[in-house]
């Protein structure tokens, strides 16, 4: 099994599907919300056009959005991945995270379901490969 690089739980935020993170995750423990919150405030602060959400509700609740879908929160994990200097992140919604967590029987199980599964954003830099990803979000 490849060591996990990051981990991000989301959610909707309401109707409209706006989305937010609710929890990221790597080895050492949880990322810091003003690291998260300064990558934010950098790339999508003002580009939220049509989200109901605002930043100070962001604040208020301790969560990193609105992302208007599922692509902004794969942006936002890229330019995590590179702050933090990870290979990739695996972003779940919170029922997805729910459901291996439920499924598995112990912690290695729980490490190999995170591993598998998720949509993968990889940090291109990391890893030696320039992709999709690393050309689109630079």
């Amino acid at each position: 099994m490849n060591e996990l690089g990051l981990i991000g739980v989301y959610s909707s935020l309401n109707e409209k599907q706006d989305f937010c993170l609710l929890h990221v995750l790597h080895k050492t423990g949880p990322i810091d919300w003003e690291v998260m919150r300064g990558i934010y405030n950098e790339h999508f602060l003002g580009k939220d056009a049509g989200s109901e959400v605002t930043v100070s509700d962001m604040q208020d609740q301790h969560f990193i959005g609105p992302f208007i879908d599922v692509a902004q929160l794969e942006k936002f994990g890229f330019h995590l991945c590179q702050q933090m200097n990870c290979q990739d992140m695996h972003l779940f919604s919170i029922a997805e995270y729910n459901s291996i967590f439920e499924r598995s029987q112990d912690l290695t199980t729980f490490k190999e379901g995170l591993s598998k599964g998720g949509l993968v954003v990889i940090n291109n830099d990391k890893s030696g490969k320039k992709g999709y990803f690393a050309k689109l979000f630079q």
